[in-house]
């Protein structure tokens, strides 16, 4: 699998179309538009450096973030991620002209992740500037499996989290497991 991104005009008409990926599994689950007219596009990648994947893997599935220009031309890429599984599942431009990656990881300090793991899957927050540096990350969760699903900004300059949680009141997490898996919003600041 390959990340594909094809752009059609107001009728639907194929304009231009771009292939991104390496020799394993590279799935896309995020593109949103850029203020200078690109697009970023962000997912999961158990490829290594190979095909036009010019990043290496941690080991195991990585954030994989990749920006591309106007007419999809790829200007740069990144790599987050320790040595298990670790899927970005939504990446949002902010106000500074960077983007936040959210999604879900169940490696500990490894990779370029310096985050430990509370136990299962945890949400995973990465803010990156607008060259994809990292500028800090964040881990939310309990002891039991914990899936983020979107991310936004809010007005305050935070960010509001979705997913759901399996989790009871464990590592970071303060709110009770209903039972199953449940519903969990977290709000975050700036920070």
């Amino acid at each position: 699998e390959d990340y594909w991104l094809v752009k059609v005009d107001g009728s639907g008409n194929k304009q231009w179309e771009k292939v991104f990926g390496g020799g394993d599994t590279d799935a896309l689950y995020s593109v949103q538009p850029t203020s200078d007219g690109g697009y970023i596009l962000g997912g999961a990648s158990l490829s290594g450096v190979s095909g036009n994947k010019t990043n290496a893997s941690f080991g195991g599935v990585d954030y994989w973030l990749v920006k591309v220009d106007t007419n999809g031309n790829k200007q740069w890429e990144k790599v987050f991620g320790g040595t298990n599984t670790d899927v970005l599942i939504s990446a949002q431009p902010t106000s500074d002209g960077g983007d936040i990656l959210a999604g879900y990881a169940n490696s500990g300090a490894s990779g370029n992740k310096t985050t430990t793991n509370f136990g299962g899957f945890d949400y995973w927050l990465v803010k990156v500037d607008g060259s994809g540096n990292k500028q800090w990350e964040q881990v939310f969760g309990g002891t039991n499996n914990d899936y983020l699903s979107s991310v936004r900004p809010t007005s305050d300059g935070g960010y509001i989290l979705g997913g759901s949680s399996y989790s009871g009141v464990s590592g970071n997490k303060t709110s009770a497991n209903f039972g199953g898996r449940d519903y969990w919003l977290v709000k975050v600041d700036c920070s």
